[in-house]
């Protein structure tokens, strides 16, 4: 082959190799910085999306996560800020593929200082609870991680659902 034909197959491949990548890096979840405010200065300030509760973008959570800040304002409990921003901006850690869920405990500890207030006064239309994962996670948490399913109001330690009549 000539040299201007070796040229175009070298440019072809070139071209071909940064289309591939470009459509790889639009459907891989890249570390972005945390812009919602209660979730700033947290400990951590990279998120990507989607999180866990399918919101697409920063916007769509931080409407959804700012509806607890009464709760997190009154201090029901000392991790209730942090659990919540870890399952609405999920943190990220860059050259690291996947987010790192929240940790069980810290649902469980938020809960057990917020529920009491939940039960009385909120009625919202979604809820986080703890529930074992589905496989289990490769973080430092392991043991479970929070996902969007019945109030964690009204499921018991073992999370069985409490009858509406006890409420």
């Amino acid at each position: 082959m000539s040299t201007s034909r070796w040229r175009g197959v070298i440019a072809l491949a070139t071209l071909m190799l940064a289309q591939a990548h470009a459509s790889l890096a639009l459907h891989q979840p890249r570390c972005e910085e945390i812009v919602i405010p209660m979730c700033r200065g947290i400990g951590y300030n990279l998120t990507s999306f989607p999180n866990a509760l399918d919101h697409d973008t920063q916007e769509e959570a931080g409407l959804e996560v700012h509806q607890y800040w009464p709760l997190v304002e009154i201090k029901c409990s000392a991790d209730l800020k942090f659990f919540l921003c870890s399952v609405y901006t999920p943190i990220c850690i860059e050259d690291y593929a996947k987010p790192l869920p929240a940790c069980r405990s810290v649902c469980e500890r938020a809960r057990a200082g917020c529920a009491p207030l939940m039960q009385k006064y909120v009625d919202t239309g979604r809820y986080i609870t703890a529930t074992p994962p589905r496989r289990p996670a490769r973080t430092s948490c392991p043991e479970a991680i929070c996902h969007a399913h019945t109030p964690w109001w009204l499921t018991t330690t073992d999370n069985n659902l409490i009858s509406s009549d006890a409420i």
